[in-house]
């Protein structure tokens, strides 16, 4: 058996020599197919210790391969224009490193890996005509990220059935004709970060709940018709940041409805059809900042009924139709800044009136209808500046009022301005 071939593309005499020893382990650091004959001089092979790059641009069949069992490193098949469909890799069960199926113009399956049951990581993009990953059937485990990317014409990800953990991320971006993730029903743990970006037909996240904690990011973004995150019901724990936002179908957060802790931040913005977050009500920690921006129907914030503390900043800025916040009653702490501006519907902020402390400044801005601050009466320590202006309903003198209750609390400078000098205060 020939111990070590490196750092050589497939080449005939070295095949030649390969099947004259009997040799079914091939070594080599990189095994580069850009032929046909490169491909049938693999015949036999049942296990290769290297990368296998296969890149044949009229290459029909994988059938020369049909021995291979084992590829002790990445497999990468790219840039084919001919090849249909995986046949010929029936017999691959273990992949160590990543496989890559990209670029292949005529693609229409990944029927032929059916026994693959490990691999390091999984990349599918920018296969044109692929429609599901029917094919990845017995795939229980993959140790890295499972990227599922530009695949146009991908409408579902059937195969993916027996899917039990993800040791890296999991990404499924920009795919235009992807429609749910239904298959995903397995799926139990996913090491790092759950992202679903820019997929236009998507209209639901399956059973991804399943993963009660994430120790990455959550980032559900411009998927427009997405209605619902129900999917995501069991998830509790998040040590990351969530993003929630572009979504222009999305009208509830019911689908977080058993989300106790954020470890970073949590960002609920830009969702033109959101008219509530009652489904964030067991919320108890953010562990960086919280901010709930440009949500235009949305009316108040009930949802946060049970949220104890903030590490970093809240703002709640430019959603127009918020009538009252209803939540945040529970708020002790916020540990950086607080800014409520462009709220042009908001009458008052007494909820937060158990807020003792903010760790930076404070910002009310600009929120047309405000007419009481009552609720920041509670404070005792305002670490940074103190700024209240371009409110047109609040009177001065209730603002008065209020600054002789935090009296010298005020670390920073207050600024008071523009507000409404001309209604009385009773």
């Amino acid at each position: 058996m020939l111990n070590r071939l490196a750092k050589i593309s497939l080449a005939l005499a070295t095949c030649i020599y390969l099947s004259a020893c009997g040799a079914s382990t091939l070594e080599s650091e990189h095994v580069l197919v850009k032929s046909h004959d490169d491909l049938a001089h693999l015949y036999g092979i049942t296990s290769i210790k290297g990368d296998v790059s296969i890149m044949v641009d009229s290459v029909t069949s994988l059938r020369q391969l049909s021995e291979l069992t084992q590829i002790e490193g990445d497999l990468i098949i790219s840039h084919t224009a001919s090849l249909i469909s995986l046949g010929g890799l029936e017999n691959l069960v273990s992949v160590s490193g990543r496989i890559t199926i990209a670029m292949n113009e005529s693609l229409e399956t990944l029927q032929g890996l059916n026994n693959l049951q490990q691999a390091g990581e999984i990349w599918i993009n920018g296969n044109p005509v692929l429609e599901t990953l029917d094919g990845l059937n017995s795939l229980r485990a993959i140790e890295g990220d499972v990227v599922i990317w530009q695949n146009e014409a991908l409408e579902n990800v059937e195969g993916l059935e027996v899917l039990e953990t993800v040791a890296g991320d999991f990404k499924v971006c920009d795919n235009a004709s992807l429609t749910n993730l239904d298959s995903i029903r397995s799926l139990r743990s996913i090491g790092k970060s759950l992202i679903i970006v820019d997929n236009p037909e998507l209209n639901n996240l399956g059973q991804l709940g399943q993963i009660k904690n994430l120790p990455g990011e959550l980032n559900i973004n411009q998927n427009p018709s997405l209605e619902d995150l129900d999917g995501l019901v069991g998830l509790e724990t998040v040590l990351g940041d969530i993003h929630i936002y572009s979504l222009e179908s999305l009208s509830n957060t019911n689908g977080l409805k058993d989300l106790v802790a954020v470890g970073q931040s949590l960002i609920i913005w830009r969702n033109p059809l959101l008219i509530d977050i009652d489904g964030l009500s067991k919320l108890e920690t953010v562990g960086g900042s919280l901010e709930i921006s440009e949500n235009p129907i949305l009316e108040n914030l009930v949802g946060l009924k049970n949220l104890g503390s903030i590490a970093e900043s809240l703002t709640i800025s430019k959603n127009a139709n918020l009538v009252a916040f209803g939540g945040l009653t529970k708020l002790g702490h916020i540990g950086a800044g607080l800014h409520i501006e462009l709220n042009h519907s908001l009458p008052h902020i007494n909820e937060i009136e158990n807020v003792k402390t903010v760790g930076a400044g404070v910002s009310i801005r600009y929120n047309d209808t405000l007419s009481s601050i009552n609720g920041l009466k509670g404070l005792e320590a305002i670490t940074g500046d103190l700024t209240i202006t371009g409110n047109d309903n609040l009177p001065d003198c209730s603002i008065e009022n209020v600054l002789k209750e935090i009296g010298d609390d005020v670390r920073g400078v207050t600024v008071v301005e523009n507000n409404n000098s001309e209604i009385i205060c009773e």
